[in-house]
C-alpha cells in the first residue's frame, strides 16, 4: 500500500493516494500512516483531516517533531497564529529544526505589530542552523534590514557570499537591501 499510494501521488491523483492512505491510517494506525495521511490532505486541502491526522501522529510517536511542525504549518495558513506557535515550539522541544524556527519567525514578522527583535532571533536561529540555505539567508536579512540593523546586515551578507553561489537569487536580493 505504502508503495500504490507514492505511485498514486507521482502521477499526481492525489484523491486516489488519499483513499488508501485514509484506509491505511484505519487499518494499520501507524505513526507513519497518519503522517502520509496528513501530508497527503494538504494536498487535496482537506485541512480537518490533515489536523486530525497529525494530532494523531503526535499522540503515536510523542518525541518525533514533524507531526506537531506541520500542524504548525496548517494553523499558520489558516491564520491561527497562536495554535501555529504553539505547534511550532512543541516541535522544537522535541528536536531542532530550521523549518520550526522559520515558522516562529514569520509568525514574528508578520505580527500587528511587527515582533521584528523575535524575528530575528527566529531568523537568525534558522540560518544559523543551516547557512547554505537561501531561504534562510533571506528571511535573516529581510528582517535585519526591516529592524534597520544595516551593520549586522553588511555581516550577513558578507558571509553569505562565502556559502552562496554567486547567481544565488536570494544573495542577489539580499544584496539589493543594502542598496
Amino acid at each position: 500500500r505504502d508503495e500504490l499510494i507514492r505511485l498514486y501521488r507521482q502521477k499526481g491523483s492525489n484523491r486516489k493516494a488519499f483513499d488508501i492512505a485514509l484506509e491505511q491510517s484505519k487499518m494499520r494506525g501507524a505513526y507513519e500512516d497518519f503522517l502520509e495521511l496528513g501530508n497527503i490532505s494538504i494536498e487535496t486541502k482537506q485541512f480537518d483531516i490533515a489536523e486530525v491526522a497529525f494530532r494523531k501522529a503526535e499522540q503515536l510517536r510523542e518525541n518525533s517533531w514533524e507531526a506537531s511542525f506541520n500542524l504548525g504549518e496548517i494553523y499558520r495558513g489558516a491564520g491561527a497564529l497562536e495554535e501555529a506557535e504553539k505547534a511550532y515550539k512543541r516541535s522544537l522541544e522535541k528536536t531542532a529544526s530550521a523549518q520550526a524556527f522559520t515558522g516562529l519567525g514569520v509568525i514574528a514578522f508578520e505580527a500587528e505589530p511587527q515582533r521584528l527583535d523575535e524575528a530575528i532571533y527566529y531568523f537568525r536561529k534558522a540560518f544559523d542552523f543551516n547557512p547554505q540555505d537561501p531561504t534562510y539567508l533571506h528571511n535573516f536579512a529581510l528582517a535585519l534590514y526591516k529592524a534597520n540593523e544595516i551593520d549586522e546586515l553588511k555581516l550577513v551578507v558578507d558571509l553569505a557570499q562565502q556559502l552562496l553561489p554567486e547567481d544565488t537569487k536570494a544573495l542577489r536580493d539580499t544584496k539589493k537591501l543594502l542598496k
